[in-house]
């Protein structure tokens, strides 16, 4: 069955799991039960673990209850007006250790209840209904709560639940008509539609089979078990053996197993990860400055920093891709690369041999808890850095075995053994130190994001918080990861150049716009949009067909108000004011108070001197969000131009107690103090400001200035003469130095 060059490849259609038990037996009896097989399932009395015997459970002061109604399940609850309600269980969604339940609302929307069934034992604290927010209060207008926007299925949830959704999402109407290939996680949705693979298997031989190379399947990665990892004598690590290298499953497990965008409106199975998908960096609130876990973020984010994922480690080293069990269990399946009579003994692990210490996980792989029961491994394998915690406040795996002790003990503990690493320089003080706007941020910055010794997504991470300190130093550190051929660090440099001037940021990224990986050309179409009609016409044509590319993966994202601000900042930045302004309120329409389009709205109706809308718009956000610190600043601002000092001041006030290492936030409040007469309590605010920080070039200015102001010439020449000493060809110090030496 040869196929010649003329002939048309045919098209691979989803045939669904039974096609395959017949040829691969072994694979679907382990896969039956998996969670995969279990991801979603129709609700009935084989499926629903909860008690649905007219059990009950109170939050918020609404009592739900779980009743059956012949073979049906309902939930009586606070519906989407916030009045109780009988709602009719479709689906069961997940198994362990947590188990949830969707429901039908309309305009096609499937919604998981906030409400779930602990399916762990009772002796383990399960068998109980809980909150996945027990210490919030969300009430029906809440995003948050099962009827809203944060909890819809169709769009947080399907495209790792099923196989083969098609969203069908109308944004006009904003309703669903979302379709499957099959209602859990199939054997297609790792392998790819096979229908052509079963024509070739009924119509061929084993062995003529086997010569086809990708036996008729978009995904054929049976290689990637092949080979593994062996001992060379003497080597206490074992050595890679793998014939495929370290990213081929990239494109088959990251989709659902990491933080990330979508580029389209359906990913296509057998593409690259970066066709399809934009990754989450290492941002503020998703992981610690030292990378370890902080929101959910499942485990690839985790992974790509590990040394394990650098010397070629798979996951199906450590997974069975069928029944997604450990292939060993406990320190068993370390030692099967780790040689046990190295590793595993009090000597390397310095804990008794068979207590909780000893397990390689509990040091390498700590803990953390997601939806208030689902303790998930961090997949970093780090080794445990106390001193950081120390010096940064991060959290340790020391001390969560050890809580009664402090994490100087641990540090202490690790240097008696055998030093650690106790001490050695770590990215974690770069990007903490950048997280809090510290200027002396900027060079750890350049010199970290340089390091080809740390792992790409560090280095991508670094690279983007150099946007925050445009320098000209920035440059050849920009530029080289810009040439690279890792599209993590191609992708960290354009976030680079975000805060530079239109054309000095696409200068360097334009080059990018035609890039043969998606997501970066999504990247330099961003950065480059606000240089249109600047650029020489071969550039302005690869920017149209990037611009092009770049709304329509804003469309693909449609009912996620983000892309909406996405289109308006793009729009903006073309000069096509209105439709920013439409796109800014097609956000708003999603999620009322959206804070990012609430803020650029606002900003866009100032710019465009609609002075009479920006005050009612901030004060409705901040009324929503009263302790948010860019919206009290924006307020404030805009109090200010409306000439309303005293409330504008008690804003910048709100902003600077909640944000006390941000320098920025808290000039903005001195300024605010020292013009409406209050110096005094200004100066107060700027020397604790310089305490923390008093290399800050801006706030040793404001300084100055403010102290030649006051009469202060003495104090004034001091501060000119530390801004020339931290940045010698800044000008306006010497101007002011020549000034104050005239009084």
């Amino acid at each position: 069955m040869q196929k010649t060059a003329e002939q048309p490849q045919p098209t691979a259609e989803y045939i669904g799991n039974a096609a395959c038990v017949s040829c691969h037996a072994e694979a679907s009896a382990a896969y039956a039960g998996s969670h995969h097989d279990l991801a979603m399932q129709p609700a009935n009395a084989g499926t629903v673990l909860g008690d649905f015997n007219n059990a009950s459970f109170e939050y918020n002061q609404i009592t739900t209850t779980f009743h059956r109604q012949n073979e049906a399940f309902y939930v009586r609850t606070d519906g989407p007006d916030g009045s109780l309600q009988d709602f009719p269980v479709l689906y069961t969604f997940g198994v362990d250790p947590l188990q949830q339940y969707l429901i039908e609302l309309p305009g096609g929307r499937l919604q998981a209840l906030s409400i779930a069934w602990d399916t762990r034992p009772r002796e383990a604290g399960g068998q109980r209904w809980f909150h996945l927010y027990p210490d919030e209060r969300i009430d029906h207008k809440d995003p948050l709560h099962w009827t809203g926007p944060n909890q819809n299925w169709n769009s947080r949830c399907a495209e790792c639940h099923s196989t083969a959704i098609k969203r069908n999402y109308d944004p006009q109407q904003q309703t669903w008509d979302t379709r499957w290939a099959a209602l859990n996680v199939a054997c297609e949705a790792c392998h790819g539609p096979a229908s052509v693979h079963a024509q070739l298997a009924a119509s061929l031989t084993a062995a003529d089979l086997s010569k086809i190379r990708d036996k008729g399947l978009i995904i054929d990665y049976r290689n990637a078990l092949d080979g593994g990892w062996q001992f060379l004598e003497g080597d206490p690590i074992a050595n890679n053996t793998h014939p495929l290298d370290r990213d081929a499953l990239l494109p088959i497990c990251m989709p659902c197993h990491s933080r990330r965008n979508r580029l389209v409106e359906e990913p296509q199975p057998g593409q690259s990860f970066y066709a399809n998908y934009l990754p989450s960096l290492l941002e503020e609130g998703l992981y610690f400055a030292d990378g370890q876990i902080d929101g959910e973020v499942f485990e690839y984010g985790s992974f790509l920093q590990s040394r394990m994922y650098q010397a070629g480690v798979q996951c199906l080293d450590c997974h069975d891709p069928h029944s997604l069990k450990l292939r060993a269990e406990g320190n068993a399946l370390c030692n099967r690369c780790h040689q046990a009579s190295h590793y595993d003994k009090p000597t390397h692990h310095f804990h008794d041999a068979d207590s909780a210490g000893a397990s390689c996980v509990a040091c390498h792989m700590p803990e953390r808890t997601y939806m208030q029961v689902d303790a998930r491994h961090d997949h970093s394998f780090r080794i445990p850095r106390p001193d950081l915690s120390e010096r940064l406040g991060l959290p340790n795996t020391c001390n969560a075995c050890h809580p009664d002790k402090s994490s100087a003990w641990a540090t202490e503990a690790i240097r008696a053994h055998d030093g650690g690493k106790a001490g050695e320089a770590h990215f974690a003080e770069t990007l903490k130190a950048a997280r809090q706007a510290q200027i002396t941020a900027a060079e750890g910055l350049r010199i970290d994001a340089g390091d080809a010794g740390l792992p790409d997504i560090v280095r991508a991470t670094l690279l983007s918080q150099l946007a925050s300190y445009p320098d000209s130093k920035n440059e050849p550190v920009i530029q080289a990861a810009l040439d690279t051929e890792q599209s993590l660090l191609r992708l960290g440099a354009l976030l680079a150049l975000t805060n530079l001037p239109p054309v000095d940021r696409c200068q360097p990224a334009a080059r990018l716009l035609d890039d043969p990986i998606k997501a970066v050309r999504y990247q330099a179409a961003a950065v480059c949009a606000a240089a249109s009609g600047n650029l020489i016409a071969e550039e302005q044509r690869r920017l149209e067909t990037a611009i092009s590319e770049y709304l329509a993966a804003q469309a693909a994202n449609a009912e996620y108000p983000w892309s909406h601000v996405n289109i308006g900042n793009l729009r903006r930045d073309l000069g096509d004011l209105a439709a920013a302004e439409h796109a800014y309120n097609q956000a708003l329409a999603l999620e009322p108070d959206y804070i990012p389009a609430a803020i650029n709205l606002a900003d866009l109706y100032r710019s465009q001197e609609k002075d009479d809308l920006v005050l009612p718009l901030l004060r409705e956000t901040a009324a929503g969000h009263p302790d948010n610190i860019v919206v009290l600043q924006a307020l404030g601002m805009a109090l200010v131009r409306e000439k309303n000092y005293t409330e504008a001041l008690d804003h910048f006030a709100q902003a600077a107690k909640l944000a006390p290492e941000d320098i920025g936030i808290q000039m903005v409040h001195a300024i605010a103090l020292n013009s409406t007469g209050k110096t005094q309590e200004a100066m107060t605010v700027l020397q604790s400001a310089y305490r923390r920080q008093p290399q800050h070039p801006d706030l040793l200015y404001t300084l100055a200035t403010l102290y030649r102001d006051a009469g202060d010439p003495a104090a004034a020449t001091r501060y000119a003469r530390e801004l020339l000493v931290v940045a010698p060809d800044n000008n306006q110090a010497r101007q002011l130095l020549e000034e104050v030496s005239r009084f």
